[in-house]
């Protein structure tokens, strides 16, 4: 049974990273995601096999936009004929089984400023936040979560289990992670505010724990579904807010850290900004050591479990 990796949508932020970090450190075949297939996220080094000949063979790029079913059906049918988790054909034109190995999952946007108080909740904004934070992710595992491993399935790979490069969860275990926040949590809301995105993050928690569910059923030990915190980090999603923090320190506001920001709950001073190369590497680090008792739940990047 071939494995293979799907990350979406990988054309910046920390998909995009993720996808680098991917091409140098496995030699699994990388299926990544974009609304528009323009932008190629090539490695930046050279990966297990150290040529981009070979990197440009493992990436598959497919145009996706999770506001658009056709087209994430358009790319799972891509995936189907590519990677099918029956295997067919004979002799040269045999096609192999394939189970998705791993799952980046993290659309996501943040239309700013944030609402402060209920009188600047806008309906076509909250509409458009949920679409892509929260629609996005389910519609996603609707198309593709056939294609992790089922229980009952044979694990046994082509690629030797002791190479590195083959797997992603030293357990062998399939991950299928989609991006959270902080922010989501209702336990740890001290500040209120930031309406749409904190329910929409919320949602995506709620939606891992019944995605999990669900592969508890279909996959047993074979597949898990988390939520992950990659903590602050610096992308086109969160230049506004760091800039703001910037100001805020540059003028005294924070330095002394009793400013407490209503967007993160941390002093501006005292923040941790992760660039998005440190972040994923963050949290693959975290997805090499996840357990199946760590399912169904979100996670920050130390490991720490966010609560709900």
């Amino acid at each position: 049974m071939k494995k293979w990796i799907f990350i979406a949508p990988s054309s910046r932020g920390l998909g995009l990273h993720m996808t680098r970090l991917l091409l140098r450190k496995t030699s699994l075949p990388i299926v990544a995601t974009a609304r528009s297939t323009d932008l190629v996220p090539r490695s930046d080094a050279g990966g297990p096999n150290d040529t981009q000949e070979e990197d440009d063979k493992r990436l598959h790029l497919l145009r996706l936009d999770v506001t658009d079913e056709p087209s994430i059906e358009a790319a799972a049918q891509y995936c189907q004929d590519h990677f099918p988790v029956r295997g067919h054909g004979n002799g040269a034109d045999r096609i192999e089984p394939h189970n998705l190995h791993f799952a980046f999952i993290g659309p996501g946007i943040l239309p700013h400023p944030p609402e402060k108080s209920p009188s600047q909740i806008d309906l076509q904004r909250t509409r458009d936040i949920f679409a892509v934070n929260t629609i996005g992710p389910m519609l996603l595992f609707k198309h593709f979560s056939a294609f992790l491993p089922r229980r009952g399935s044979s694990s046994s790979s082509s690629s030797s289990s002791a190479d590195p490069s083959s797997t992603i969860n030293k357990h062998a275990t399939a991950v299928w992670a989609t991006l959270s926040a902080r922010l989501g949590s209702i336990a740890d809301n001290r500040s209120g505010g930031w309406y749409a995105y904190r329910a929409s993050k919320a949602a995506v928690n709620s939606l891992t724990r019944s995605f999990d569910l669900h592969l508890q059923l279909t996959s047993a030990e074979k597949a898990m579904a988390v939520a992950l915190h990659p903590g602050t980090v610096r992308t086109d999603l969160t230049d506004w807010f760091l800039e703001k923090d910037r100001k805020s320190v540059g003028s005294g506001g924070g330095s002394s850290g009793e400013q407490v920001s209503r967007e993160g709950g941390a002093a501006a001073s005292e923040r941790k900004v992760f660039e998005p190369h440190e972040a994923v590497e963050n949290l693959l680090d975290l997805m090499s050591e996840m357990r199946t008792d760590m399912r169904g739940r979100c996670w920050d990047w130390k490991g720490d479990e966010v609560p709900s």
